[in-house]
């Protein structure tokens, strides 16, 4: 069984989608199948709070361990969407899916256009951070 840690901390340049020229941008992060994008039979999801009237939001509730994961490691990726909070709906901002594949990683992601967007109405980017912990190979377990 492997363990992995995700931390989605932040994000710049977002698109503007309320009036006023600023987002209130939250985060989902999710553990998917990298081909089909599906998420897994035991969902491993994390969602942040959202930020008030920013373009450039820190998440302080982005991180996620998620242990006793059964299946291939290099089959999986991490789908991170942000939406803009509305009272009656949310709006999406942008999407990036990581594979696992890449093995650890914590880099700053340029977003993609996800969901109901229309093409080239995406803007910046978000910092991705993902640790990944295979189970020892031998050694002695403790008892």
């Amino acid at each position: 069984m492997v363990t992995v840690t995700v931390n989605v901390s932040e994000a710049k340049e977002l698109l503007a989608a309320d009036k006023g020229g600023t987002s209130d941008p939250y985060c989902v992060a999710e553990l998917v199948d990298a081909a089909s994008g599906k998420p897994l039979k035991k969902p491993r999801k994390i969602k942040t709070k959202s930020v008030k009237k920013t373009l450039a939001p820190f998440w302080h509730d982005g991180a996620a361990t998620w242990e006793g994961i059964a299946e291939d490691v290099g089959m999986l990726a991490l789908k991170v969407t942000i939406f803009d909070a509305d009272a009656m709906s949310s709006e999406t901002l942008g999407g990036v899916t990581v594979p696992l594949s890449a093995g650890d990683v914590e880099k700053w992601v340029p977003l993609e256009t996800a969901g109901k967007m229309k093409d080239g109405t995406v803007s910046g980017s978000v910092m991705v951070a993902i640790r990944i912990m295979m189970p020892d190979q031998g050694g002695s377990k403790s008892e």
